[in-house]
């Protein structure tokens, strides 16, 4: 087994603590007047945004734990599940702007889970 690349430990880290903190953010905000009206702007109903949001952030979570334990399909289900929530999330934003450090994070994640060391590691398992 080869020892895990110090950048799957870095992103699955950072994954884990901002999933968590934002799961915490999002629960205090599920009735804040500010939050439900930005959301009253875009397409989608409240109730799948909230369900796209805490869904969202479980698959994260469980990527992030098992990146650390060296699952492949949790580094390919954050490769493709961050990619489509970006996509997602860009389409139906009222604030576009808000999504580019989303997408700036998850490109940069993306990157560097598909590095050559990084992809031997996994298929080691």
């Amino acid at each position: 087994m080869e020892k895990r690349p110090l950048s799957v430990s870095v992103i699955a880290w950072i994954l884990l603590v901002t999933s968590l903190l934002s799961l915490a953010a999002a629960v205090f905000s599920l009735n804040e007047p500010g939050t439900r009206a930005l959301m009253a702007r875009t397409p989608l109903p409240i109730p799948l945004q909230h369900a796209l949001t805490f869904g969202g952030l479980a698959l994260d979570i469980v990527a992030a734990l098992f990146m650390l334990r060296g699952a492949n399909w949790a580094r390919l289900l954050y490769i493709v599940g961050g990619g489509l929530c970006v996509l997602l999330t860009f389409a139906v934003s009222p604030v576009k702007a808000l999504v580019f450090p989303a997408i700036i994070m998850v490109a940069v994640f993306v990157f560097f889970l598909t590095r050559p060391r990084v992809s031997a590691y996994f298929a080691s398992f």
